[in-house]
């Protein structure tokens, strides 16, 4: 059984890849067909950082951003 993506996810994802593409780095979803599960990357030059659910991505854009302005 796969786990369904809702409206208000795809909206929030689809921000979240904005925020990412801002500060150069691209962020992908991936659902594993096996056991239904989401996972996330976040890559830049070709370096993948994956993340297990969303609240790592969100702290790791927030880390990013911080960086970023100061």
């Amino acid at each position: 059984m796969t786990e369904a993506v809702s409206n208000t996810d795809s909206k929030e994802f689809t921000a979240l890849q904005a925020r990412f593409a801002r500060l150069g780095r691209e962020l992908a979803r991936f659902h594993r067909s096996h056991d239904g599960r989401v996972s996330y990357v976040v890559s830049r030059w070709g370096e993948p950082r994956y993340m297990a659910n969303l609240g790592d991505v969100k702290m790791h854009l927030h880390a990013l951003e911080r960086a970023s302005h100061g």
